[in-house]
């Protein structure tokens, strides 16, 4: 008996493309190298095709049991692990560094906006670039070194 071919399956189903026919080799016989008989392919094909209608195709996403256990698993491990990491300190909420964040911006803020008020008496009869750039610059560092000393 000969070897039947992609076209012996394809001009008994309609079927256009040899890729299609070997997806259907592979899904229903397992590899797209076994050639069963043209009935049988037609018969798996016409089972796969009413299978797929009914919803009851297995899709080929949905996880085995096993895949399932273990990302399962896996997730659990991973949720003990962040939860050591925030008992040890070496993880915190996002919130709390958005908060932590949020007040360190408004020290830096009104440190910054003290600035001016603070030195516009002292630098008012002061003509000398230098000496400005000086007072300003000291008047800065002693601003952000606030936050150095609140750590």
């Amino acid at each position: 008996m000969p070897r039947v071919t992609l076209n012996d399956y394809k001009s008994d189903t309609g079927i256009k493309h040899d890729s299609t026919v070997k997806k259907y080799l592979e899904r229903c016989f397992g590899s797209a190298s076994k050639r069963p008989t043209v009935q049988a392919f037609r018969k798996k094909i016409i089972k796969a095709l009413q299978d797929a209608a009914g919803g009851r195709e297995k899709q080929e996403s949905s996880l085995d049991l096993d895949q399932q256990r273990a990302r399962k698993e896996k997730a659990m491990a991973d949720k003990i692990e962040r939860e050591n990491l925030m008992a040890e300190g070496k993880l915190v909420e996002a919130e709390e560094v958005r908060a932590m964040n949020a007040e360190v911006a408004g020290v830096i803020r009104s440190n910054m906006l003290a600035i001016p008020s603070r030195l516009a008496g002292e630098l008012s009869g002061v003509d000398e670039p230098r000496e400005i750039q000086a007072v300003l610059d000291e008047a800065i560092r002693r601003a952000l070194s606030t936050l150095e000393n609140d750590r």
